[in-house]
């Protein structure tokens, strides 16, 4: 009993550091679903060539700080803008 319950301590954790350590490499992931939710504690970074989202109603970006910044262009287009 006790080398089976070693091995299934051994087993896992290397299950443990595996799911840990694992990177996924893909060339195309596409997901649709009807509702999404991800929580990140600490950073979530998100590095790519072009970035698209579009809401049909509302969309909402809240931070203590927010920054936006542009090389050539920042267009703002609306009916009503308020700021302050």
């Amino acid at each position: 009993m006790d080398y089976r319950g070693a091995e299934v301590r051994m087993t896992t954790l290397v299950a443990r550091f595996v799911g840990r350590t694992l990177e996924t490499v893909l060339d195309r992931l596409s997901v649709l679903t009807r509702s999404s939710f991800r929580l990140t504690e600490e950073v979530e970074q998100v590095r790519a060539g072009q970035i698209d989202m579009q809401a049909s109603e509302s969309m909402r970006l809240h931070a203590k700080n927010t920054f936006v910044t542009s090389k050539v262009l920042v267009k703002v287009d609306a009916e009503q803008i308020h700021m302050g």
